[in-house]
């Protein structure tokens, strides 16, 4: 695997691929650095939230996570106690 020479901040992504911000603040809560998320901080102050980013190897996964987060979300969403098919 070739060294990460740039990433992509969360807002640059979620706005490239048409999606919520804050959907893949929740997709990357299940993701690690081998995933392609990054945690990037911007001061030295211990109470600075850090950046969430992703490497390219990331941006290429989420469309898949997207997708499995939207059907799980589906699928947790349906009334209680109707059979579906």
């Amino acid at each position: 695997m070739a060294a990460i020479s740039y990433i992509f901040t969360a807002a640059y992504v979620a706005e490239k691929l048409a999606e919520d911000e804050d959907l893949l603040h929740e997709i990357a809560e299940g993701m690690t650095p081998e995933d392609g998320r990054i945690y990037v901080f911007n001061s030295n102050r211990e109470d600075e939230e850090p950046i969430l980013a992703f490497t390219e190897f990331g941006i290429e996964n989420l469309p898949y996570l997207i997708e499995i987060h939207k059907e799980n979300h589906a699928l947790n969403t349906k009334t209680p106690g109707r059979n579906t098919v």
